[in-house]
């Protein structure tokens, strides 16, 4: 026996659902409910509406909040993070991911195309980045910035070498996919650097953006433009390497260069990985 008996249901259009809450309640007894049963489950329902309600909008923007600034982002946005320059002093390893090719790609697929092949090579390099504590603070055309903010630096750079080690052997993988059914694939390359930086609110009064701000964001920028001459994927600065666990990774020294903006020479190193092939660099359609 329901607690009320409502009209005739009228057809409702799925592009537009009703709100409010419904609830059923089912006994055992032959007769169901008595009126004075009724009576005492609609009392509460105003209130019970209204808190349920409360919770499912709570998850809803903690939902929405997660999925478009990330779960660390997210979190301290809906604690009530909103103001313009509430940020916080943060230790961390940059993570940069960059498609390669890619303006010569957008120049020949078709849209569509384009975004499905965005989003799985993003669907690999966030699964890795996120499995290993990685926090995605945004996406770049066709590229990501990502931090690990571990409490201790060792953790975070080991953190960081093993997801470009992971994502290296993830994306060789998802390129022999592609190309076996006759989908265009390309490569990538990852740059990384760590040290201290801003992470918070930073933009207008009414359009804000949760990321991170500093020399350390800055180099990593610089870094992500030395793949070319070096001719290495994978790019991480000297305080990365140092700060690593010794012998987690194969870390080989690129030399000593001068970056454009940066005062003092910086030592690169890249990660060594013998079953990585550079095939896997070229674009093809």
């Amino acid at each position: 026996m329901s607690l009320s008996r409502p009209d005739p249901v009228t057809p409702e259009d799925p592009n537009q659902p009703p709100e409010g809450v419904l609830i059923s309640w089912t006994c055992h007894a032959p007769g169901g409910f008595s009126e004075a049963d009724l009576s005492r489950f609609r009392r509460p329902l105003p209130a019970l509406g209204l808190a349920l309600k409360s919770a499912s909008n709570r998850q809803i923007a903690s939902d929405l909040l997660r999925v478009y600034l990330g779960r660390e982002a997210g979190r301290r946005v809906l604690s009530g993070e909103l103001q313009r320059g509430s940020t916080q002093n943060l230790e961390a390893v940059v993570f940069y991911f960059d498609l390669m090719g890619f303006t010569s790609l957008a120049e020949r697929l078709p849209g569509a195309d384009l975004i499905a092949m965005l989003n799985e090579y993003f669907g690999v390099a966030v699964a890795e980045i996120q499995t290993r504590g990685g926090h995605i603070l945004k996406f770049m055309g066709d590229g990501l910035l990502a931090i690990f903010d571990q409490a201790d630096s060792t953790e975070a750079a080991d953190a960081a070498l093993d997801c470009a080690a992971a994502l290296s052997r993830r994306m060789a993988e998802c390129n022999a996919l592609r190309s076996a059914r006759a989908a265009p694939a390309t490569g990538f390359t990852i740059a990384l650097h760590c040290g201290e930086m801003l992470f918070g609110n930073i933009g207008a009064e009414n359009r804000l953006d949760f990321t991170v701000i500093g020399p350390a964001v800055n180099l990593t920028a610089r870094l992500a433009e030395m793949h070319h001459a070096v001719g290495r994927d994978i790019i991480l600065s000297d305080r990365v390497g140092e700060a690593a666990t010794a012998g987690r990774h194969d870390i080989v020294s690129l030399g000593r260069y001068m970056l454009r903006g940066v005062s003092e020479p910086v030592t690169l190193y890249t990660v060594h990985q013998a079953t990585t092939s550079n095939a896997q660099k070229l674009v093809t359609l």
